[in-house]
Parts: structure tokens; sequence; C-alpha cells
């Protein structure tokens, strides 16, 4: 499983992601992170668990998300949620390679309020583990 691009994951979770959401991509999901002073959303690869033998591969992704609307930001991640966990399945294409991944699961979601430029605004976290 060392074949594994880390790019094309995020890449393929965060297509995933902005699909099950109706979000676009680019415009109000991002990969990696939110550009400066946006609000929206981001999916991230944060963590690799490394082995030092052959065998399945881990990661942890974060899909995160900032607005003043409250509801709309509790929705989205709601329907994040929706979609995990995901068993195998058709590849994701990206970059015309297909991600065929064993599992992503769902581990934890939390909200807080923030303050954003004097602006208060809620943002999410949800975390994920993907088993190649």
């Amino acid at each position: 499983m060392s074949n594994i691009n880390i790019v094309s994951v995020e890449r393929a979770l965060n297509g995933l992601v902005a699909e099950k959401t109706g979000l676009i991509a680019d415009k109000e999901i991002f990969r990696g992170c939110l550009p400066a002073g946006a609000d929206g959303f981001a999916v991230a690869i944060i963590n690799e668990e490394l082995r030092n033998e052959p065998g399945e591969r881990i990661f942890t992704a974060t899909v995160y998300g900032k607005s003043p609307d409250r509801d709309f930001v509790m929705r989205k991640f709601t329907e994040c949620t929706e979609i995990f966990p995901l068993y195998g399945g058709p590849g994701i294409l990206v970059d015309e390679i297909a991600i065929n991944f064993y599992a992503i699961f769902k581990i934890s979601m939390d909200f807080a309020a923030i303050s954003d430029n004097g602006k208060i605004k809620t943002e999410g976290l949800l975390k994920l583990k993907i088993r190649f």
C-alpha cells in the first residue's frame, strides 16, 4: 500500500465531501486550509500513523468550517457525518488515478463560537480516520 499518494488522498476526500454536501470545490470548500480571511470549509490530512512493516496505511483527516451562520455550519457538518462510515466502493478519481480506500470512519465532531475580526462565528471540526 505504499504507493498511495497523500496529496491524492486529500484531493479525493475533498472531492467526496464537496459532492455529498453540495459545496463548490475551490470556492466553498478547499484543500488544506481556508484562504486568509475567508469563511467556508476545508479538508486536510493531518496525520499518518507510520509503521515499520508493510501493511495498511492509516490517515487522520479533518473537515473544518467557519461562518457567521451557525445553522449553516451545523447543517453542513451533520451532512458530513451522514456520509461516514464509508466502506470501499468504487474508487474516487483524482488526476485520472482511482483512490481506493478500505474504510473512512468518523471519530468526533466539535463546534465552538469564535471571534473573527470582531464578528462572532461558529466553527466546526470533524475528525475522520481513513484506512487503506
